[in-house]
């Protein structure tokens, strides 16, 4: 059995229409074959739209985790990749939420999506 993947709300904020979320989430579990593809490529082989297309999602996912603090964010990368996962004990599940939503919200917008 799957659980759905729930998207959190911050009061006074809008949330991503939930196509957008979940191309998101898709991308962020997708993000290690991605990084893999870039460095198998060969520089020398010429332009390739995959590589490009994954280099920009690489930067877009790095730029979003920039607005987050720094110990929040392996955490909310595994919640992410793993539903239920990555949320540590020192911090409310309040707090874990607001910045995972932030995060997403942020990527969103650096794709464009939103």
């Amino acid at each position: 059995l799957y659980m759905k993947e729930y998207q959190y709300r911050i009061k006074g904020s809008a949330s991503l229409p939930r196509e957008v979320y979940y191309q998101c989430v898709w991308m962020i579990r997708d993000m290690e074959r991605l990084k893999s593809l870039v460095e198998s490529s060969d520089s020398d082989a010429g332009p390739d739209d995959r590589i490009d297309d994954a280099i920009v999602k690489i930067d877009c996912l790095n730029r979003a985790l920039e607005e987050i603090p720094d110990y929040y964010r392996k955490g909310i990368i595994e919640s992410v990749k793993v539903r239920g996962g990555g949320f540590d004990e020192f911090a409310h599940a309040n707090t874990w939420k607001k910045w995972k939503t932030r995060f997403m919200q942020a990527f969103a917008a650096n794709l464009g999506l939103y």
